[in-house]
C-alpha cells in the first residue's frame, strides 16, 4: 500500500495502554480463574475474577518472579508468593519477560521513563482482530465448577454474583471473552493454540480451552459461520502482513494531506494524470497540473481545491481514487465522464468516491479507535487478495454507480442511494456462500462483470499480486496460493 510507514513504540496504533493475560492462579488450595491486567503507564498490575477486580499492585511491589515454562511464580512485597499457572508455553513466556522486564528496569519507573518495560507489554499485545460476534451465553465453566443461569447465586441486593459472556473478539493470540461490547476487561482470554470451537446446532456453538468449556448461542448462522471458519483458519504465519493491512489502512485514514509533502502531492498527481485532466478532448488544450484548479471540479471535486472534500478520509480516499483510476482505467473515465452534464440527475463523481470511501471506512469499523485490542475487524476479504481494500472500493463505487442509474433519484436523492449501498454491502461482507468465501468477491463477476473491457492501455498502470485461499475441507485449514487477479489482462505488457 502506499505511504506505508515504519512505526515505532510511540508511534503505534491508537491503544490504551493496557495488556491482559487470563491465568489459574492457586489461592489457598484452590485454582482460580483471574484475569491480569498490566498497565504500563501508571505501573500497575491489576488482578480480576469474573470481571471484578480484587488485587492492585505497583510494579515496584515486583520483587521476584520464577517460571518451570508452565508455572509462574511471583513474590509481591509483604504478600505471600503468587502460584499462576498459564493455559499455554506464549502466555508463560510473555508474563515471564514482561515481569522480569519491570524487576530489572526498576530505574524506569523512578524516572518515568519506560521504553524497555513498553516494549515488552507492546510484544505481547494481540495486532489484529479477526472477527467479532455478539452472542448469548447459554452455560459455562471455567473450571469444575459450572456457571449457568440457574445455577448463579444472587446477592442480597438481587445483582448476580458472575458475569455472563454476550462478546466475543478472536485475535491472531486469543479469543477474548467480555460482557458485552463497551467492557473493557475481559472475563477470560484462552490462546488459539489450545482452544477448539465446536459447532453444536444451526445457532449454537461450543468454546473448549483445558478445563474451561462453554456454549454460546449467535442467532446470525452466516456471522457466527464466518466467525468459525476464522477461528480454524490456519494463518497464523500472515499474521505480519495482515497486521501491516492494517496499520497501513488506520495510517491512511489518519494523515490529512500535506501540501508541503512531496509524497502526497505526487500522489495527488498520480490522480490527475490518470483522469486526463492535463488535456481538453473538445479543444486539445493543455493544462499543468495545479493542486488548485478548476479543472478539479470537472473530476467531480466540489471545489478548486481537492483537498477540501478529502478532509473526512484522509489520504485513503486519495488512495481509492487513484488505484480505481490507474488499474481500471477506462471504466473510471466513463463513469466520470457520464457525470460531466451538471444536471440533477447526475452525481459528483470524485465527492460520490470520497463518500464510498467513508462508507466502507463505518462498514469495518475502520474509524473506531483501538481498545486495548484492535477493534478493526480483518474481514476474510483481506485473506483472499493483497489489494482486498481496493478491489472492494471498485465493487463500491461501481456498485453506486449502477444503483444510481436505476433508482433515477436525482441528486437530492444521493444519500439514499448511498444508504441502499451501504445495505447491500453490510449484508454481503456479513455472508458466505457454500465455501466459506465472503461473498462479496462474487460481486467481482456481477457488478465488475465488464471490467475486462474496460482495463485500458493505461501505462501507468502498477501490477499488483494476489492470494487466493484455497480450503481443505477435510483438514479444515486454509492455504495461501499466489496467483494473478482473474481480472487483470495478462495480455498486457504494462
Amino acid at each position: 500500500m502506499a505511504f506505508s510507514q515504519a512505526t515505532t513504540v510511540s508511534q503505534s496504533l491508537k491503544q490504551t495502554d493496557l495488556v491482559y493475560f487470563c491465568v489459574k492462579e492457586n489461592i489457598k488450595g484452590n485454582l482460580y480463574t483471574v484475569v491480569l491486567e498490566f498497565n504500563y503507564q501508571s505501573f500497575h498490575i491489576v488482578k480480576y475474577k469474573d470481571g471484578t477486580k480484587i488485587k492492585n499492585f505497583s510494579f515496584i511491589e515486583i520483587k521476584k518472579v520464577q517460571t518451570d515454562g508452565v508455572d509462574i511464580v511471583v513474590q509481591f512485597n509483604n504478600e505471600p508468593p503468587s502460584s499462576l499457572k498459564t493455559y499455554c508455553e506464549d502466555d508463560c513466556v510473555n508474563i515471564y519477560t514482561i515481569l522480569l522486564t519491570i524487576i530489572n528496569n526498576i530505574g524506569e519507573i523512578m524516572n518515568r521513563t519506560t521504553d524497555k518495560i513498553v516494549k515488552s507489554c507492546l510484544d505481547a499485545k494481540p495486532k489484529l482482530c479477526y472477527r467479532m460476534v455478539d452472542v448469548t451465553q447459554k452455560k459455562f465453566r471455567s473450571s469444575k465448577k459450572s456457571l449457568n443461569m440457574k445455577s448463579i447465586k444472587k446477592k442480597k441486593d438481587g445483582m448476580v454474583n458472575g458475569k455472563k459472556t454476550n462478546f466475543i473478539v478472536l485475535t491472531e493470540k486469543h479469543l477474548i471473552l467480555f460482557s458485552d461490547r463497551e467492557e473493557t476487561v475481559p472475563l477470560y482470554l484462552f490462546p488459539r493454540v489450545c482452544t477448539k470451537v465446536i459447532k453444536k446446532s444451526d445457532s449454537d456453538f461450543g468454546i473448549v480451552c483445558k478445563d474451561a468449556k462453554g456454549t454460546f448461542s449467535c442467532t446470525d448462522c452466516d456471522i457466527r459461520d464466518l466467525w468459525i471458519d476464522a477461528v480454524e483458519a490456519d494463518i497464523i504465519d500472515d499474521d505480519d502482513e495482515l497486521n501491516q493491512v492494517e496499520i497501513n489502512l488506520r495510517t491512511l485514514y489518519e494523515t490529512t494531506f500535506d501540501h508541503d509533502n512531496e509524497e502526497h502531492v505526487l500522489f495527488l498527481r498520480r490522480l490527475w494524470d490518470a483522469s486526463d485532466l492535463g488535456k481538453d478532448n473538445d479543444s486539445e488544450e493543455t493544462y499543468e497540473f495545479a493542486i488548485k484548479s478548476d479543472r478539479w471540479k470537472i473530476l467531480g471535486f466540489q471545489r478548486d481545491d481537492p483537498i477540501s472534500d478529502l478532509r473526512a478520509t484522509g489520504l485513503l480516499g486519495l488512495q481509492n481514487l487513484v488505484y480505481f483510476a490507474e488499474q481500471y482505467h477506462k471504466l473510471f473515465m466513463q463513469m466520470a465522464r457520464n457525470q460531466e452534464q451538471s444536471s440533477d440527475m447526475e452525481y459528483p463523481f470524485c465527492t460520490a468516491g470520497i463518500n464510498i470511501s467513508f462508507l466502507l471506512i463505518k462498514l469495518l469499523e475502520l474509524e473506531v479507535e483501538d481498545d486495548w485490542f484492535p477493534n478493526f475487524q480483518t474481514h476474510p476479504l483481506f485473506f483472499h487478495h493483497s489489494s482486498a481494500w481496493q478491489e472492494l472500493y471498485g465493487i463500491s463505487f461501481r456498485l453506486f454507480d449502477q444503483k444510481w442509474n436505476q433508482m433515477k433519484v436525482g441528486y437530492l436523492g444521493f444519500q439514499k442511494v448511498i444508504d441502499n449501498v451501504q445495505e447491500t454491502l453490510a449484508g454481503l461482507l456479513s455472508k458466505p456462500n457454500v465455501l466459506g468465501v465472503p461473498a462479496i468477491f462474487d460481486m467481482l463477476g456481477i457488478f465488475l462483470e465488464d471490467l475486462k473491457a474496460f482495463k485500458g492501455e493505461n501505462p501507468k498502470l502498477v501490477r499488483y499480486n494476489s492470494y487466493k485461499i484455497t480450503r481443505n475441507l477435510s483438514k479444515k485449514n486454509y492455504n495461501l496460493e499466489k496467483r494473478k487477479h482473474p481480472l487483470c489482462n495478462n495480455n498486457n505488457n504494462d
